[in-house]
């Protein structure tokens, strides 16, 4: 579990070859509507296929809620 308090810059990057489920919890609510914003409807039961994220979509969607990307995008530890 981790606990960030707003306005702290973070990330995460999934290593290895099997999927992985994010919870997150955000209090107060209102949040939840970034991640509607940001992703697509589910097009069947299950996890949906792995491919890269829409950069875009999501450069547009961040500035939408006030949010920014800090550095460059995580790579696998070698």
């Amino acid at each position: 579990m981790t606990f960030l308090p707003r306005g702290v810059p973070h990330t995460f990057l999934v290593e290895g070859d099997e999927p992985a489920r994010l919870i997150s919890f955000c209090f107060p609510g209102g949040f939840e509507a970034f991640f509607a914003a940001a992703g697509r409807p589910a097009e069947d039961e299950g996890l949906p296929p792995n491919e890269p994220p829409d950069v875009a979509k999501l450069q547009q969607v961040v500035g939408e809620f006030g949010l920014r990307f800090v550095g460059p995008p995580l790579r696998p530890a070698t």
